[in-house]
């Protein structure tokens, strides 16, 4: 039972409680000003069922234009955020060489064998989402202010690695994730899988990104 209808029964509830409590509370009136007698026992019963229809009538009415105005608000407002939602998308720059500036280390994920190497890449990240990022950070490491639309952000984010070796067709898999928010202060957190299978090599490379999420 969703909130909607939890919130009619409950005002549904407390105007009958009030209804029948005026009921009561007119038996009690002197009988000079009403009647007490069967006569006005149909009376009461139409009345009663009269205004309560009208209650609920009312009651879903107003819930319903409220649900409606809430939803259209909400849907409004979420088509405009993903109408400025930056989105990264990561090319890898290289395997081996030089550590950039914001160097981490990633752990192998995938199939582990006996045999394996410490390695380098590099990566590239790209803005090919519809607006601005900003404060594009990997954990507590700001990796920059802004980027722009199309921008592609090189000499920034290298990993170090562990490669299987022995078998060429052994999954090598890494996890990471970037947080930005978008030009309104939304904050967002996109993840990343990398796998290679085998050597790393830009051919044998997948990547698997997540939609940007509050």
């Amino acid at each position: 039972m969703d909130d909607f209808v939890r919130k009619i029964i409950r005002k549904i509830i407390l105007a009958s409680l009030v209804l029948i409590l005026i009921v009561i509370l007119i038996n009690f009136i002197p009988s000079k000003f009403v009647p007490h007698n069967n006569d006005w026992i149909p009376f009461y019963g139409s009345f009663i069922g009269a205004i309560m229809s009208g209650i609920i009538a009312g009651l879903l009415t107003y819930e319903g234009v409220k649900k409606t105005i809430v939803y259209t608000e909400k849907t409004r407002s979420d088509d405009f955020r993903k109408s400025i939602m930056p989105f990264f998308q990561v090319i890898l720059a290289g395997a081996g060489g030089e550590k950039y500036s914001n160097h981490y280390s990633l752990e192998n994920i995938g199939e582990k064998t006996v045999n394996q190497s410490e390695t380098i890449i590099r990566i590239k990240l790209k803005n090919i989402g519809m607006k601005d990022a900003i404060n594009l950070r990997i954990g507590d490491d700001l990796i920059e202010n802004a980027v722009n639309v199309n921008q592609v952000l090189d000499n920034k984010v290298s990993f170090d690695i562990k490669v299987n070796t022995n078998n060429t067709y052994v999954n090598n898999c890494y996890k990471f994730s970037i947080d930005f928010q978008d030009i309104i202060g939304n904050l967002y957190v996109q993840e990343y899988e990398l796998k290679f299978e085998g050597n790393i090599s830009i051919e044998k490379l997948k990547i698997l990104s997540s939609l940007p999420r509050l």
